[in-house]
């Protein structure tokens, strides 16, 4: 255990016999670390998706198993779609286009005439095509994309949705508000005007374009941007759905999708999905139960489509959205940046996306946990088995009474993001966040007062450590170092000097303690923290976190997978042989086990 949340009496009760033996090992290591950011079906059995790093998967058994294939690039890919399950193309960075004519098996890049970054793919039929993207590009194909070219577009604005109605009417839209349409095939296109209002148009970015054919279609965009048409865009008008607004504005949309005339998606951030059935008149909000960026869908009849999402996740519904599934891992790659074990089976870990994973072996499996969040959860700490805090963006705070099967909203009076809790006992504890944001209770959650007023420049804090009920520091942006001798009740600058940021600060005991953060910074006291001296671990990238296990033996995880040891008390520091690429956000300790978890949603293990 890291301490965090419990006294360090306690604490201490669970270290014994620790030794340097036992390697780390990977525990959990998604096999999709990309965010998917489109995807496409040709029928209920034939699917691919495309995203981040060149990644394309493909399906055979409907998202029952993905298997990945090789697109020759290391661009993001973002736009894919097929006309048969033979035939299809792809669009991403640097001016990519990739087709295939034999489902992916090969991807072969097509020449165009444009560097500039595409976003967007729609196809008429297997030879004409339209693809957009940055600064106003738009470029067409007549055969196949055997031959690309440029068209006028009249706009830098970047063009990040297209559709094609028919071979000859398409519509393009993107920054600016803009909406582009033409009726002949390319050769003129003309700007529309996108309903007037406080979230149409008025957003500045219409981000994605869906046409039925050349006269039906719909459009989302930024701030709950949700429109449509009857009439090729001579009009457009505002859909009367309620998009949801979790952060009190209402949620980006990326994607929306129509099957026929009458069923529409639209997608977006955090975990939106709206669905009509009566061809916009009426709007249903459904919850997929995760918090994530949802990019596009795709549908293949009014019950059954797919969403891509970020963090490695696609989503699939059999029953038009009533209910949606997890096609990959559980939890996805979503960015884990706290870890919390009671024992050496149990703990839990939280994350990007509201992401909360919790285990009861040892890390062998793993299950999701609600938490009713779509925001970051930042830190998570627990007393015993069933009681715990998770605290995060805008002000998040959750907690439980029953292991995590349910946790609770607390309002703790403030939206700004919290990036670490502690707690010395069950009663008492402290939120640390932006904008200089100190929180603290003395009852448990009950209530939550501010403390640290007057400390002016509201500086970002990092990180929190209590060594018992009144001594504790805090660390936080560009060298923000604060003590207290009184429990909060008054804060000091810390004897410490310099500018970088300091990400983590730990005591082994009341006299003994290490801070670690950006660019190597490595400091380490004796004394109780009344001086601080500046050290090396011999690491000059970003450390996150800093443990100890005994006054000799302690542990540093940082950027690129960096996880550095000491059995010297910190004099001199090894670096052992990287298991993963990924940086590193927090390291914690229980029962003879390290716990080490990062970006992807990676997990590392280590018994001692």
């Amino acid at each position: 255990m890291k301490y965090k949340g419990l006294l360090l009496a306690f604490a201490m009760l669970l270290i014994c016999g620790t030794a340097m033996a036992g390697p780390w090992q990977v525990v959990r290591n998604p096999e999709w670390q990309t965010d998917f950011i489109d995807v496409y079906f040709i029928d209920s059995q034939n699917g691919w998706t495309c995203g981040k790093q060149g990644v394309i998967l493909h399906t055979t058994d409907g998202g029952k198993t993905w298997n990945p294939q090789n697109s020759g690039v290391t661009f993001n890919l973002e736009s894919i779609t097929f006309i048969d399950p033979q035939t299809g193309w792809v669009v991403g960075g640097n001016g990519t286009v990739l087709h295939t004519t034999n489902g992916g098996q090969t991807w072969i890049e097509q020449k165009t005439p444009t560097r500039s970054w595409l976003l967007s793919v729609s196809f008429a039929d297997s030879k004409v095509g339209w693809a957009s993207g940055d600064g106003g590009t738009i470029i067409h194909t007549e055969d196949g994309g055997n031959t690309w070219v440029a068209q006028n577009s009249d706009t830098n604005n970047e063009i990040m949705g297209i559709s094609a109605g028919s071979t000859t009417h398409a519509w393009g839209v993107g920054g600016g508000a803009t909406i582009l349409h033409t009726s002949d095939g390319g050769k003129t296109w003309k700007s529309q005007d996108p309903p007037m209002g406080e979230s149409q148009g008025q957003a500045g970015i219409i981000t994605d374009v869906y046409f039925a054919n050349d006269k039906i279609g719909g459009a989302v965009g930024g701030l709950g941007t949700l429109m449509g048409t009857v009439n090729g865009g001579e009009e457009w008008k505002s859909f009367p759905a309620n998009v949801p607004t979790p952060n009190g504005m209402a949620s980006p949309l990326y994607g929306i999708y129509f099957y026929g005339t009458d069923h529409i998606w639209a997608v977006g951030g955090f975990g939106t999905i709206l669905h009509s059935a009566d061809a916009g008149k009426t709007w249903e909000v459904q919850d997929p139960q995760i918090g994530l960026r949802i990019y596009q869908g795709c549908f293949i009849s009014p019950e059954e489509g797919w969403l891509s999402c970020a963090s490695g996740t696609i989503l699939h519904t059999a029953d038009a959205g009533k209910t949606w599934e997890i096609q990959t891992e559980k939890g996805g790659s979503s960015d884990l940046k706290s870890a919390f074990f009671i024992d050496a089976e149990t703990g839990w870990i939280c994350g990007t996306a509201g992401t909360i994973l919790f285990t009861d072996d040892g890390g062998k499996t793993w299950k999701t946990q609600q938490s009713n969040s779509l925001f970051e959860l930042s830190s998570i700490l627990f007393f015993d088995e069933n009681n715990g805090w998770a605290t995060g963006d805008m002000g998040l705070t959750r907690r439980t009474h029953d292991g995590g099967k349910h946790w609770e909203s607390v309002n703790v009076g403030t939206v700004f993001k919290l990036n670490h809790a502690f707690f010395v006992d069950e009663k008492r504890g402290w939120l640390v966040g932006h904008f200089g944001t100190l929180r603290h209770t003395f009852d448990g959650g009950k209530t939550w007062i501010t403390q640290g007023d007057g400390m002016g420049d509201m500086m970002e804090l990092r990180r929190s450590y209590f060594t018992n009920p009144d001594e504790g520091w805090i660390t936080g942006q560009f060298g923000k170092a604060l003590q207290t001798k009184d429990g909060g009740m008054t804060w000091k600058p810390a004897p410490i000097y310099g500018g970088t940021d300091m990400n983590s600060v730990f005591f082994i005991d009341d006299t003994k303690g290490w801070i670690v953060g950006a660019m190597g910074t490595y400091m380490y006291t004796t004394d109780g923290g009344m001086m601080w001296n500046m050290g090396t671990a011999g690491y000059f990238g970003n450390m996150n976190d800093v443990i100890f296990v005994d006054p000799q033996k302690g542990w540093i995880v940082g950027a690129e997978g960096t996880i550095l040891e000491t059995t010297d008390g910190g004099s001199s520091w090894n670096e052992i042989s990287k298991l993963v690429e990924s940086e590193l956000y927090d390291i914690c300790y229980a029962d003879g086990t390290l716990w080490a978890v990062g970006k992807w949603g990676i997990i590392l293990k280590k018994k001692l």
